[in-house]
């Protein structure tokens, strides 16, 4: 039994994984890394896909941005109207279900076409 995949325990002190900036720190949005952040302070191996690669930040780095007036006022245009935190990642997932919706009809849609096609010869 291969037990190098079970119970993986990741911990980058002093670091931010990506994915954790957007979903556990306000106002983050992809947008804002790519202005703010833009290059990684440091890149590791998915220990949960070995085919993507980890992309983190320094803390100290994340927490002087989000400090400056920039970056507040950035957050105020970019998440202008919307009232919480909660109701921005719920918006968020919402849209993230409609698009994985669509590209499953687009898939199915493809696929019927491909089948018929072959079936076709």
């Amino acid at each position: 039994m291969d037990l190098s995949r079970t119970n993986v325990v990741w911990d980058f002190p002093g670091f931010i994984v990506f994915s954790q900036l957007l979903n556990t720190r306000t106002w983050w949005t992809e947008e804002l890394v790519n202005e703010f952040l833009s290059t990684p302070d440091r890149f590791e191996s998915n220990p949960h896909n070995a085919s993507q690669i980890m992309r983190l930040y320094q803390l100290d780095r994340v927490r002087k941005i989000e400090k400056s007036l920039s970056f507040k006022k950035r957050c105020i245009e970019i998440n202008s109207g919307i009232i919480s935190m909660e109701e921005f990642r719920k918006k968020s997932l919402d849209l993230k279900k409609q698009e994985n919706s669509e590209n499953k009809k687009r898939r199915l849609q493809w696929k019927r076409i491909s089948n018929s096609f072959l079936n076709t010869k």
